[in-house]
């Protein structure tokens, strides 16, 4: 082989056992794949299986946030005579941003 060429180029045909064996491995592998896609469910496939509490716990950070600032725009926007609650809705959303917060990056 020349020093040019990669070494993990298959060089000529593949044998019909090797072919069988090949072809069963991806088998397999199909059949493990739609066994742990079915395992998921839709949670799963939403959220993913393996860091799901990590998932949800971000996208629950996210929203809460994103859905803070906007109900603070536009209670502040829709204020009249100068006064607004608009920071109350902080109130009810700070504990959930910082428990996900805390979840996130906490020790493990």
């Amino acid at each position: 082989m020349n020093e040019q060429e990669p070494k993990f180029l298959l060089s000529g045909t593949v044998s019909p056992d090797k072919y069988a064996a090949l072809q069963e491995r991806k088998m397999d592998h199909d059949a493990s794949y739609r066994l742990a896609a079915l395992e998921a469910g839709w949670f799963g496939k939403i959220f993913g299986s393996k860091n799901a509490a990590s998932n949800v716990a971000g996208i629950s950070v996210l929203l809460g946030f994103l859905g803070s600032v906007v109900v603070t725009g536009i209670l502040v926007y829709n204020a009249t005579n100068g006064t607004s609650n608009a920071f109350e809705i902080w109130k009810y959303t700070t504990p959930i941003i910082t428990g996900g917060l805390g979840f996130l990056f906490g020790k493990k």
